[in-house]
């Protein structure tokens, strides 16, 4: 199963979107800065 997520940056307040199989994992890599980046 996918899953799509949606996080608001505390930095410049704006959200990021992404999909993963592993929501779990997925946000332990975004609290550590792991293989996000943004694209406009």
């Amino acid at each position: 199963m996918q899953y799509v997520y949606v996080l608001r940056s505390k930095k410049d307040n704006k959200n990021y979107v992404g999909y993963t199989k592993n929501l779990k994992l997925r946000f332990e890599q975004h609290k550590k800065r792991i293989g996000g980046s943004y694209k406009k």
